[in-house]
């Protein structure tokens, strides 16, 4: 009986909070994530789970890569998850068979199809505004006052304005994006501190 209960204490010993992945790497492209990692040779025949959370602690089980046993290569894989959480971070793991979890990646997706967000709002030196612009049309984008005195003006080709580069006052301010051939959008946002 004593050899049965250190036998069931072993397997718990080579529970590892992070075993050897050689890579674990997610990006965003068009709304998805697309998750891709590299196992070390020999680990094939292990059950991959892919999970996600709206935090670190909190995950559901979004897809599962099935072992097969023999072989003995490092293998790369990567998986597509569809329906991630938009305009927050999302928070990506693999659970590794009986051998434990991988690192935790943290990844943001933002969604701003006709809209503009403001990552972190109000906005401060670590913000991001992002706008729908699918065919990289130049567009210019300006600050003013709620007087409508220019502050800042802009311009990019991409999907998004860091507010790193920026110099607007604290308090209540109104943008304007203007793309090529395109109606404005207005908006208002709150600068914290820049």
């Amino acid at each position: 009986m004593a050899f049965l209960i250190f036998a069931i204490l072993i397997p718990q010993k080579a529970f590892s909070q992070y075993p050897n992945i050689k890579r674990i790497d997610a990006s965003v492209f068009k709304e998805k994530i697309i998750l891709s990692w590299t196992t070390p040779a020999g680990f094939s025949c292990q059950d991959i789970y892919i999970e996600l959370g709206k935090d670190s602690l909190n995950f559901k089980r979004v897809g599962t890569i099935f072992g097969i046993c023999g072989d003995t290569t490092e293998k790369d894989y990567s998986f597509i998850i569809d329906t991630p959480h938009l305009n927050t971070t999302n928070f990506l793991r693999l659970e590794l068979g009986g051998i434990g979890f991988s690192k935790t990646v943290a990844l943001r997706v933002i969604s701003a199809k006709n809209n503009v967000v403001v990552v972190p709002h109000p906005a401060n030196k670590f913000s991001e505004l992002y706008f729908d612009n699918p065919y990289r049309k130049k567009t210019k984008i300006a600050f003013y006052t709620l007087e409508g005195k220019l502050l800042s003006e802009s311009s990019t080709a991409s999907n998004l304005l860091k507010f790193d580069d920026l110099s607007l006052p604290e308090g209540t301010v109104i943008y304007v994006l203007k793309k090529e051939d395109e109606t404005p959008i207005r908006g208002v946002l709150i600068i914290a501190s820049l």
